[in-house]
């Protein structure tokens, strides 16, 4: 759930700018103030489900797998030649 309100946040300034410019300023603020709220929400709940989520499962599985390995493993050592 913390996710959902952060993709709501996002989603609500870019969709108030073309709710008001696309149409050419001709809607009325009611309309705006009784619509763009729930597409807000219901833009910000997919948004979540399609591109944050994933993307923080996917944070969440590689920070588990670096801190699994030990740090030599992820660092190649290479000794100078002498020579």
């Amino acid at each position: 759930m913390v996710g959902f309100p952060y993709s709501t946040y996002l989603v609500h300034v870019p969709l108030v700018l073309a709710s008001v410019l696309l149409p050419g300023g001709i809607v009325p603020i009611g309309i705006l103030l009784v619509c763009v709220p729930p597409v807000a929400i219901v833009l910000g709940w997919l948004f979540h489900e399609t591109v944050a989520g994933p993307c923080m499962r996917l944070g969440q599985r590689l920070a588990t797998c670096v801190i699994r390995r030990p740090i030599t493993a992820l660092i190649e050592v290479t000794q100078p030649t002498v020579g």
